[in-house]
């Protein structure tokens, strides 16, 4: 992990990804900025690709920089938006401190690995413009086996954005779920 820390740009970028991925957060209620996935998603794949060359390209220094970059974004999503989570079992029962900590830090840590895996495939499998739509492709994945095989928590899924927004939900009646977090990647990448 020594090759993270090799410049100051390296550490502002995973400071500037870690600030993204909690923004990201505010996308859904109750803040329900629908635009935020259209302006943070587009400002991490930049990142992530500038972030990056200055590895050897197809080395396993390259993957394993993306996959620490992308799981930084996702852990900081997910830990932002499930932090109710963790509130719960403190408020209730002071002794159940450690049970907070699990679900701010483990739960979060997990789901970020799944969603930062699909990242690093994505990378490996395409080049170019057609890597977006990799990413688009991997990254739908990876929220349909986090959801159905991996854990059935379906939650904090790029769809949700549109529960506030009862006109563009409709379209959930169309494309379902999952094909609604294919059209928001494609949307807010393009």
């Amino acid at each position: 992990m020594v090759f993270l820390q090799k410049t100051a740009k390296g550490k502002k970028a995973l400071a500037l990804l870690i600030m993204l991925g909690g923004a990201l957060t505010a996308s859904y209620a109750p803040w329900n900025i629908i635009y935020a996935p259209f302006v943070i998603y587009p400002l991490f794949y930049a990142i992530i690709s500038q972030y990056s060359r200055s590895y050897v390209f197809r080395s396993k220094k390259y993957y394993a920089h993306i996959f620490i970059a992308a799981l930084c974004f996702y852990f900081a999503h997910f830990a932002t938006s499930l932090i109710w989570i963790g509130e719960s079992p403190n408020h209730y029962n002071e002794n159940l401190a450690w049970a907070g900590l699990l679900a701010v830090i483990v739960i979060p840590l997990y789901f970020a690995s799944i969603l930062a895996l699909a990242t690093t495939i994505a990378h490996y499998f395409a080049s170019g413009y057609v890597r977006i739509f990799a990413l688009v492709f991997f990254l739908s994945l990876g929220e349909y086996l986090r959801a159905i095989l991996f854990t059935g928590f379906p939650w904090n899924m790029p769809a949700h954005i549109f529960i506030s927004s009862p006109t563009l939900l409709q379209n959930a009646n169309i494309f379902g779920l999952y094909g609604l977090n294919i059209l928001l990647l494609l949307l807010s990448f393009f």
